[in-house]
């Protein structure tokens, strides 16, 4: 576990060590709300801190601005932005959202223009619906946990590499649950889980993770020196939305097992929300850094935390999945047998293959 004096101090580091542009989808509750709110403390209350500019992703105006209020109480140097988007499921949105941001800050900076951080966390829980394809042919809780994730990376890439020499490397965090790749089966033969008896709660999860760590792995080969990834399962966070589990369509059982469980769990292994914001903060630290080919990783970040292991196992890698105290999961035996059978580029091929058919107007149905 990588103690909280330690996350504390690399948090103060990261806000006045640069400047930062971030983009946040699902900020507006939860871990990622908890996470703006701790990015926008610990810059405000840090009188050596650099700018903080912060686009932040919702559907909603009104709770954006009523958030934005807050967070400028606590930082009243740091720019805030809504910016609206009506169904992050679909990803002709994602892709109209995200370069409504790059086109804003390219109006602020012109030629300086970049991205350095982009925090993840859009999703909802709703684990006993069948399947219910959105217009371009996706479930909507793997499209919000997987591809209109991805969609943002891969659309905001050219302000994400923007990096000159010396420059840190930008930083993704994704919130879900990394480390989970056998929590239920992943067909590598259905990645769409087109088969009716492939689908479900546990298959899916399993599905993304497998998906999100190959994919991830391949952006940070294939942008050295300036991408690192994180996926992160943050552990049980009792957030504001745990109501709607006790709430239909969900199951009386599962309501009842929820309205018994969760003040128990609220007591003994719930993270709190502090907490979670300050560790999910704190994988924007060195102690995650971009793959450098050829280079040597020193063991250590500056402050003496171990540089972390990359789901590959080099040592700073690039590509990360962490636990909610900050350790790496050991994910090798999950992929022993489908790295040698090409699963790496066969998820990028098909992420590939479902961001160019909808980018073309059909639906996907492979």
């Amino acid at each position: 576990m990588v103690n909280l004096q330690d996350v504390h101090t690399a948090n103060k580091h990261l806000v006045t060590s640069r400047d930062l542009v971030c983009v946040s989808a699902g900020g507006t509750a939860g871990i990622g709300e908890t996470t703006l709110r701790q990015l926008a403390s610990t810059s405000g209350s840090e009188p050596n801190a650099k700018a903080l500019r912060v686009y932040i992703i919702t559907r909603k105006l009104d709770v954006a601005k009523a958030l934005i209020a807050d967070l400028k109480e606590s930082c009243p140097k740091g720019d805030f932005i809504p910016v609206e988007c009506s169904d992050l499921t679909l990803l002709t949105i994602v892709d109209r959202t995200c370069d409504e941001i790059m086109q804003l800050e390219r109006q602020r900076v012109g030629d300086q223009a970049k991205i350095d951080l982009v925090i993840l966390s859009q999703g909802f829980f709703d684990p006993f619906n069948p399947r219910k394809d959105t217009s371009e042919g996706l479930d909507p809780r793997v499209s919000l946990h997987f591809y209109s994730r991805m969609k943002i990376i891969y659309r905001l890439l050219p302000l994400l590499t923007a990096r000159a020499p010396g420059d840190e490397p930008a930083q993704i965090i994704s919130v879900y649950a990394g480390g989970h790749e056998q929590s239920g089966k992943m067909f590598a033969d259905d990645l769409s889980l087109r088969d009716p008896k492939h689908w479900g709660f546990a298959n899916a999860r399993a599905t993304i993770v497998h998906m999100k760590t190959m994919f991830f792995e391949h952006l940070a080969n294939d942008h050295p020196g300036r991408l690192s990834l994180v996926h992160v399962y943050p552990g049980l966070v009792i957030t504001p939305n745990f109501k709607t589990t006790m709430k239909p369509p969900n199951p009386l059982w599962f309501r009842a097992l929820m309205w018994t469980m969760l003040p128990i769990a609220k007591m003994t292994i719930n993270v709190p929300l502090p907490e979670s914001g300050q560790r999910t903060l704190f994988l924007a630290s060195a102690r995650y850094p971009a793959y450098v080919d050829g280079q040597k990783e020193p063991r250590t970040t500056s402050n003496g935390l171990p540089i972390a292991s990359s789901t590959n196992g080099v040592l700073g890698g690039g590509a990360y999945s962490c636990d909610a105290k900050d350790e790496i999961n050991d994910v090798s035996k999950a992929f022993a047998k489908l790295r040698p059978a090409g699963f790496y580029d066969k998820v990028w091929d098909h992420v590939m293959d479902v961001f160019k058919t909808v980018e073309a107007g059909r639906v996907y149905q492979s």
